[in-house]
């Protein structure tokens, strides 16, 4: 064999080689693309869940949110109003709160199931979660605290049966 000749099968195999390389990573870039978009476009989510949670009765709202109306109510007066991100429409804070205490109350749903039901995404969910817990948190020293005074306990007249 010429050694011209062998460098043209060379360089054929590697054009070709090329040409594979990119035929494949076209075909799984595509495919790739393909099916996160399908994926995306297959979840369903629920339609104004939120307008629904209001039409509920007490007893139902407290089996899926496990406090009663009146103190989601209490609790909302309570939460500063929700910081705004640049570029992003306000989530309203009521929204925020339900959000934040079905997460609580239903420990083993995952953020994408919530996000199919609170119509956010993932890390916006994840993001009102953990800012309503932050200022639930910050609330802690107004409501919990330790008896002073006339109020505290006598410790010697609680029973040392440990």
């Amino acid at each position: 064999m010429s050694l011209r000749r062998m460098n043209i099968e060379s360089d054929i195999l590697t054009k070709s080689s090329e040409v594979d390389e990119l035929l494949i990573l076209k075909c799984f870039s595509k495919f790739h693309k393909t099916r996160a978009l399908s994926d995306f476009k297959e979840r369903q989510k629920i339609k104004n869940y939120v307008a629904t949670v209001y039409r509920q009765t007490p007893a139902e709202f407290k089996f899926h949110f496990r406090l009663l109306p009146s103190t989601f109510e209490f609790l909302l007066m309570q939460l500063p109003p929700a910081e705004t991100v640049v570029g992003r429409t306000p989530i309203a804070i009521d929204r925020r709160l339900l959000l934040t205490l079905w997460v609580l109350a239903n420990e083993k749903e995952t953020f994408r199931s919530v996000t199919e039901r609170f119509g956010v995404s993932e890390s916006s969910a994840h993001r009102i979660f953990t800012s309503t817990v932050d200022a639930i948190h910050d609330l802690r020293h107004k409501y919990i605290v330790w008896p002073q005074g006339t109020l505290c306990p006598d410790l010697g007249s609680i029973p040392n049966t440990f």
